[in-house]
């Protein structure tokens, strides 16, 4: 998905006003989707995560299918991808965008791979209430920036 962003998809899509348009007012209902359910998670009682820190049961097969639907039916997974990551290379000359896939990668490697192994290290300290709250307050605010620039975007698509 990043070298299809970066080597056409995101050039396609920035030249196109209707689809840009679709594309971000998408991403405002989207994220703001995001940001009012992590706030509503930061004040309800229900808050606390549970961790399972015994090994399931699941199949190396199943895991990799649950593992494909969970990343491939995350709209999120398109727009970081194939539009954000394809956008950020539009300026870039041919050997520039190599570079850029290679960093990335590497970058996207790295940060799954520090997520999946730091989920488990913490995951006792994630499991508490108190820091559940502070993470989900934490995320709606990231996510209402993220919001409020693209609502700024929209507004600069539109010329108002």
């Amino acid at each position: 998905m990043i070298l299809a962003g970066i080597f056409g998809v995101g050039e396609v899509i920035a030249k196109n006003v209707v689809v840009n348009i679709l594309i971000t007012t998408f991403g405002i209902l989207f994220v703001s989707y995001y940001a009012i359910t992590a706030l509503i998670s930061a004040f309800s009682n229900k808050n606390s995560m549970k961790f399972e820190m015994e090994h399931s049961n699941f199949s190396i097969k199943k895991t990799i299918i649950l593992t494909l639907c969970i990343t491939l039916l995350n709209p999120h997974v398109y727009l970081d991808t194939v539009f954000v990551v394809g956008a950020s290379a539009l300026t870039f000359d041919i050997k520039e965008k190599i570079l850029f896939v290679f960093g990335s990668l590497s970058a996207s490697f790295i940060w799954f791979f520090s997520l999946g192994f730091g989920a488990k290290k913490f995951s006792h300290f994630l499991s508490k209430p108190i820091i559940n709250r502070i993470i989900d307050i934490f995320i709606a605010i990231i996510m209402f920036f993220v919001v409020l620039t693209l609502v700024k975007f929209l507004l600069k698509i539109l010329y108002i």
